[in-house]
């Protein structure tokens, strides 16, 4: 990594967290919740990043409203550049043996690309999520996340000095359900199964990506010791190949898989708490990434490493 990226990016993570402690200071009406962390992901390639990154949680007070803020830069070591933001807001419905919250979110990325012809990728995503915690009686319980999206994708290069453009509509859905068992109030076990699809319109140019599929089986694990550390390890399996279509120049091209890979990640989290009001937060996941021999696009399995650190308050 670059030094000088990285002591910018820290100083730009400190700054916004500052930033946002002082606004949260100043509104007695709400619940604030702000963590401000730094991410680190390393591919073992030019394509290793880091990058700050915060995420805040606003609950007017007396209200079932919640409203979401979020942001994060990474910069490659290749010279790429990506940034994220997001916002929703959503109301909970609360019930005897549980909650159920439906939420709208919009999602803006952006990619800028270190090459001759000056690349940027733009996506748009507006979605609905539909999270939920639900007792089944004794110590079971249901929980689950499920979003629909739909993406915008906006390519732009420079090609023989002008601007070129190809646009590509798709709708993505990811829906996560699992049943939970609790030890005792501050031990838990869930197990889960997760689904991701995401249909790409094909246009009379493809644009930029095809339709892709996969599945995975998930395993939670969340205990809280008596000092107030809470970690939860956990684990996500693939159940099969994820598919992904043909990369589209042409709707007349005949239609199959171009790629096929198994992602499989082992993590650990924990919180800890400074203070009543601060805590530290962290994650460190190992992901392998399994490609089907004929079905690589010439790419070879690899490993990435992810490491989060940071500090959440509570205002």
């Amino acid at each position: 990594m670059k030094m000088k990226s990285g002591i910018q990016s820290i100083g730009y993570s400190v700054l916004a967290g500052l930033t946002a402690m002082t606004m949260a200071s100043s509104a007695d009406a709400a619940k604030i919740s702000l963590t401000t962390s730094y991410e680190v992901g390393d591919y073992g390639s030019d394509y290793n990043y880091d990058g700050p990154r915060l995420d805040m949680t606003i609950n007017p007070d007396g209200t079932n409203w919640y409203f979401d803020i979020g942001t994060r830069k990474r910069n490659h070591d290749n010279g790429q550049r990506y940034s994220r933001t997001d916002l929703s807001a959503g109301y909970r419905f609360r019930f005897e043996n549980g909650w159920i919250q439906p939420e709208a979110k919009i999602r803006r990325d952006e990619t800028l690309y270190k090459s001759s012809n000056g690349g940027r990728l733009m996506t748009d995503i507006y979605g609905l999520e539909l999270n939920h915690i639900l007792s089944l009686g004794g110590n079971w319980g249901l929980w689950g996340d499920w979003s629909f999206q739909m993406m915008k994708e906006t390519s732009e290069s420079v090609k023989s000095g002008a601007l070129e453009s190809i646009y590509s509509d798709a709708y993505t859905w990811e829906i996560e359900e699992g049943i939970r068992y609790y030890f005792s109030n501050d031990s838990r076990i869930t197990v889960s199964l997760y689904d991701f699809g995401r249909l790409a319109d094909k246009g009379s140019d493809w644009g930029v990506g095809g339709s892709n599929w996969s599945s995975q089986a998930r395993a939670y694990y969340y205990h809280k010791f008596a000092n107030g550390l809470s970690i939860q390890p956990y684990v996500r399996y693939p159940l099969s190949w994820g598919e992904r279509q043909q990369w589209y120049v042409s709707p007349s091209m005949p239609e199959g898989s171009d790629q096929l890979s198994k992602v499989t990640r082992y993590a650990f989290q924990f919180t800890y708490p400074v203070t009543t009001a601060m805590r530290l937060v962290g994650e460190y996941y190992l992901e392998d990434i399994e490609y089907k021999e004929g079905y690589s696009t010439g790419k070879d399995d690899s490993k990435t490493k992810y490491f989060k650190l940071g500090l959440n308050f509570n205002f």
